[in-house]
């Protein structure tokens, strides 16, 4: 400040003026917008200072000098407020470009966000190492949700004439988590967050961006993420942080994509690391709809545990087709176009298996029966989505195989190159699908 210039002769010469200005409500308003558009100082604070002047101790010198620009401005017998009576020219420019940070606000976190150093696991599971200052400013501000739907841990409490559910915690374990947090001994243990499919507000229509190349995450804008394991933890890190926010230390955290069906059924087993043949490596890349899709089939509807994730099924495990089949399937038959598609081709799909099951469930076992074998299902994609087209009903399903022989011993398979000569064998090759493409195509509907 000038010579003989000094912060509390400036807050005692703006005071003098507070009552003149805050009788005016658009020379107030007038105020407010410029402070808080250029200097984000928002209405709440401003009045606070106006309202009662003894406040402007409270405040930082550029705050006090850009309140008294302001009225000084607007007043015009307030000249002395000008700033050149006060600061020299380099002190005026430092004071224009001030901006305020709401101590209450300086550790928001809000999406996007975007983690580094993270590890796809596979199956939609991604790993990082986050800062307990991350997972508490998470809790903190309410990106992390406590999802009933998928919890154990909730429980009914009536209010009033109303039951709500309410998030059942432990006082005890959420104060010894806090406690070794703060003392750096616990143990690193991994919390799972599961960022819940279709929630995202992002154009891409993803919740989670895996940069391969960088090994980078991004949770879009929009995206609610659930915790699906570890709630006492988070909390309890989240305690640790409002006592000592500089606390140091880091926990696993594995965020997944999950529908709600497949985050009830979440189980990552860390400990179990195999190699991956190719069919598996293409499923957990899920770089089209199409495979995500398959991944929700997975454990939803009449084919859940019943697609393997080889190029081979496994008959004593109950399986029927698998996951490459499936999605090659639907990627060229029935193709979501975007990621909001997926759960509604799930729905229709379920529908007809519910109602080939109930029909034809008998053939499963047969084995001279081509109708419920891996390759097949490539033709029920095909008609599933043919009888969508025409608005048929899947539970006429029936109508239009039941007078059709799947028995492999016709000839019409061997003629459409899907069964061998001899031995009448599936043949698995291009041909076989074209076949099976073919015929499914060809079956005539109303």
């Amino acid at each position: 400040m000038k010579y003989s210039k000094n912060r509390e002769e400036l807050v005692e010469t703006l005071s003098k003026y507070i009552s003149n200005i805050t009788q005016d409500d658009k020379k107030i308003d007038e105020i407010v917008n410029h402070l808080e558009n250029k200097h984000n100082i928002n209405l709440g604070r401003v009045m606070y200072f106006l309202n009662d002047p003894k406040r402007l101790n409270e405040a930082e010198l550029p705050e006090i000098a850009l309140l008294a620009e302001q009225v000084g401005l607007k007043l015009e017998e307030a000249e002395e407020l000008h700033l050149q009576n006060w600061f020299n020219i380099n002190e005026i420019k430092e004071i224009r470009q001030y901006y305020h940070v709401d101590e209450s606000q300086k550790d928001k976190i809000e999406l996007p966000i975007t983690f580094e150093n993270v590890t796809f696991l596979g199956d939609g599971v991604y790993a990082v190492a986050l800062d307990y200052s991350i997972i508490a400013r998470m809790y903190k501000w309410d990106l992390l949700n406590y999802n009933f739907e998928i919890q154990r841990e909730g429980r009914l409490k009536k209010v009033g004439n109303n039951v709500i559910q309410e998030v059942k915690i432990y006082k005890k374990n959420v104060k010894e988590i806090k406690e070794r947090v703060l003392k750096g001994i616990q143990q690193k243990t991994s919390l799972a967050y599961n960022c819940a499919v279709e929630t995202s507000e992002d154009e891409s229509e993803q919740e989670l961006i895996f940069d391969e190349k960088n090994h980078t995450l991004t949770i879009t804008k929009g995206t609610r993420i659930d915790i699906l394991d570890g709630t006492h933890r988070t909390i309890g890190i989240y305690q640790a942080y409002l006592e000592q926010p500089e606390i140091e230390g880091k926990m696993i955290v594995l965020f997944s994509n999950y529908s709600t069906q497949q985050a009830r059924e979440y189980q990552v087993e860390l400990s179990k690391a195999t190699p991956f043949n190719k069919a598996r490596a293409k499923e957990l890349a899920q770089e089209r709809h199409a495979d995500e899709l398959v991944s929700r089939l997975k454990s939803e509807g009449m084919l859940k545990g019943r697609i393997s994730s080889t190029n081979t099924i496994n008959k004593s495990l109950n399986q029927l087709t698998t996951s490459s089949i499936l999605s090659d399937a639907f990627d060229k038959h029935w193709k979501p176009e975007k990621r909001s598609d997926i759960s509604k081709i799930i729905r229709k799909f379920n529908s007809y298996l519910d109602f080939l099951f109930e029909y034809f469930e008998d053939y499963i076992e047969d084995k001279n029966n081509l109708l419920f074998t891996k390759l097949f299902f490539i033709g029920h994609v095909i008609l599933a989505k043919r009888m969508y087209d025409k608005d048929i009903p899947y539970e006429e399903l029936n109508k239009y195989i039941e007078d059709i022989s799947f028995n492999k011993n016709d000839d019409i398979w061997r003629k459409l190159n899907i069964v061998h000569d001899i031995d009448r064998e599936l043949i698995t090759d291009k041909k076989t699908i074209k076949g099976i493409e073919d015929f499914f195509k060809g079956i005539k509907l109303k």
